[in-house]
Parts: C-alpha cells; structure tokens; sequence
C-alpha cells in the first residue's frame, strides 16, 4: 500500500517521540542504578552528614579518616567527623573506644546507630564510639602507629660524597676538582656530624687553589625548640697562607621550623681561633659563633639549601669572617640517592694575609651521592 505525505509525517512525529522518551528512560534507569547500588551490595558504603552515600571498598579507618578505594575518585581520605555511618560487605576488625575489639560485619542502622555482626549475635554501638577498624589480614592501626612513633625516634645514619669537575681550555689551560665527605647521625632530639672537604685548582700548569677542612659537629635539644651546639673545625689553606687554622665554638641553637619539608635553625655562641700562617706568625683569637641552617623542599621537584657563618672576634669586631653557601639540589635518580646541585658559596675575611684578597667567590656544579 503506498505511503501518501501525511502519513510519512505522522511516522516522523512518533519516532522522535519514542526517542526523545527513550533516552530520557535510559538515563533515568542509569542514575536508578547508581544510587540504588549502596543497598544492592556492590560495596562497602560509607554515608556523610550531607548525605551523600559513597560506595567503594573502606581499607581502613584511623582516629581521623576513613580510607575508601573507589574506582570512580581513586583512593578517599574522608574526615571521620563528618561520617555518619559506614557498612561493609565483608567481616572487618572494629576497637571501640573503651578498648573492646569486636570482628564481623558492620551495618549501618540509621542516625549514627551501628551493629557489628559476628557468628554470635548483633552488637550495637554508635559511630562516635567507634574509634578504629582495619580488614582481615590488614594491620592494626595501633600497631602501625607504634612502629611509626618507634621510626621516628631511632637514629639513623646518613653519608653524603660530593664531587666537582670543572675544566677549561683554549685561551688558558683551567682545571680543578673537589670532593667532600659527610656523614651524619640523627635522631628526634640530636645529632652529630662529621665533615672533610678538599679543594685543588691548577691554571695553566700552576697550582691556584689547595685547601682542606675538616670539622665534627653535635647539636642536642634539651626542650622541643631551644638546644645547644658544639663544633669544631680544622683548615688549611695555601693560597691565603694558612698554615693551621682552628675554630672550635659553642652556645645555644633553636629551631624555628623543623617540618620533612622545611627547617629553619639559627644558632649563637662564642667561638675560639687558634690560627698559624705560612710565615710562622700565631694568632689566637676569642670571638662570637652566629650560624643559619635553612632548607626547603619543592615536592619532587628538588630542594635549596643555604648556610651561613659569622665571626666576629671579640677584641676587634672589624676583624671577622664570613661565609655563605647557597645550593639547589635536584634529584637524577628515585629514591634521591643521586642529586646534582648547583650553586654559589662566598668565603668573606676582612682582615686577610698581606696581598690577599678579602672575598672568595665560587660557583660549582656537584655530584652528590646520599645513602643511609
């Protein structure tokens, strides 16, 4: 039978109507299926106070958070305090605030009433009440906290070696290296360090710089921020003839920021110069020890690390030396064992040998090496 106009019109009409209404029944029945999920049983859910229902698997719960693995958001930190209730699918570990440990699983029953149900019975309590929960075969929190608090109070050793290389050639013949060596052993309240550092630059065929220093360090704080410094530092130097150099100080240091990020500690004390030059001449000298320590990490981007020394002899306080050393360290390897830094550091003495010049200025470019 042939189909006039009208009739093709008609037909038109109802198709775009039966899509039309169609995907609006789809998409409706989509959205039924996701909020309908928490009471079907595909997951753990947890339910804040703003009512929100979070389906996915709850790995854990501390004193502050809820850890829930979705596979919409990825892994959930959600603050405890705005948790009305969770329920779980599968036995879990629940330690009640007074101390009680119950096991099986964990409903959910309106409000902030909880059951825990095991092969015995129910075991009602409230979401306040709850203090921690963990999955079978997982750690308990308690547990992991202790190991935690123990880590961080155990001393630990940690090495450093340092190495630049530096090299010119054409209109002169330039070439120096250096190396350095430290070696530190830290704690929660301390630590003590030992340090050697060795210099050597020759310029078309003659020697320009040959110095070596080694010093030892110990830091311990009595109360959180406010502690003591002892250190200790031997230098000989050719080029500003230097025989011999001493400086052993000592005072007081507080840290201003101690955070794994970023520290921030400054130090003062007095300080002692025993110093022997080239010529024979011996100078002793009782002066003043000011420091700063101060370190900043960008993420995993890197690091910058800047120290400072100033001092002053008491006898003349014109008569004084200070020294700065600025570095970015970024990592080359995971785990930082392998860093590049770059960087300046400036040696100022303001009363120097005959004919030597009053500031030193180096900009290098070091290998480091760091393990524990």
């Amino acid at each position: 039978m042939a189909m006039n106009f009208q009739d093709f019109l008609d037909m038109n009409w109802y198709m775009n109507r039966y899509n039309f209404f169609g995907k609006r029944a789809f998409t409706g029945f989509l959205v039924a299926l996701f909020t309908l999920t928490p009471f079907w049983g595909f997951g753990d859910t947890v339910e804040t106070r703003d009512g929100a229902v979070l389906v996915g698997d709850i790995t854990g719960m501390t004193d502050e958070t809820i850890t829930l693995e979705t596979v919409y958001a990825g892994v959930l930190e959600i603050k405890k305090a705005e948790v009305v209730g969770f329920s779980t699918e599968e036995p879990v570990f629940v330690r009640l605030k007074g101390g009680r440990t119950l096991s099986g699983k964990v409903l959910h029953s309106g409000g902030s009433r909880m059951e825990i149900v095991d092969a015995e019975g129910s075991h009602a309590t409230q979401m306040p009440e709850i203090a921690v929960s963990w999955v079978s075969g997982g750690e308990d929190p308690a547990v992991i906290k202790m190991r935690k608090e123990l880590e961080e109070k155990r001393r630990k050793w940690t090495h450093e070696v340092g190495i630049d290389l530096s090299g010119k050639s054409g209109n002169s013949d330039e070439f120096g290296t250096a190396a350095r060596l430290k070696s530190s052993l830290t704690g929660p309240v301390g630590s003590i360090g030992f340090y050697l550092s060795y210099d050597q630059a020759e310029k078309n065929g003659d020697q320009t710089s040959n110095e070596f220093i080694a010093g030892t360090t110990y830091n311990l704080f009595f109360k959180e921020k406010l502690g003591w410094f002892l250190r200790s530092e031997y230098e000989s130097d050719e080029f500003e003839d230097i025989d011999i150099r001493v400086t052993t100080a000592g005072g007081l240091s507080y840290r201003f920021i101690e955070q794994e990020h970023h520290s921030l500690k400054v130090r003062a004390g007095a300080s002692y110069r025993f110093e022997r030059q080239d010529n024979g001449e011996t100078i002793t000298s009782p002066g003043l020890d000011f420091g700063v320590n101060h370190y900043y990490r960008f993420g995993k981007i890197g690091a910058v690390k800047t120290d400072l020394k100033f001092i002053p002899s008491v006898e003349d306080f014109s008569d004084f030396r200070f020294s700065q050393d600025t570095g970015f360290e970024f990592p080359l390897a995971s785990g930082g064992f392998l860093k590049l830094r770059i960087g300046v550091s400036n040696f100022f003495n303001n009363n120097p040998a005959d004919g030597k010049e009053r500031l030193d200025t180096t900009y290098y470019t070091r290998l480091l090496f760091t393990w524990e």
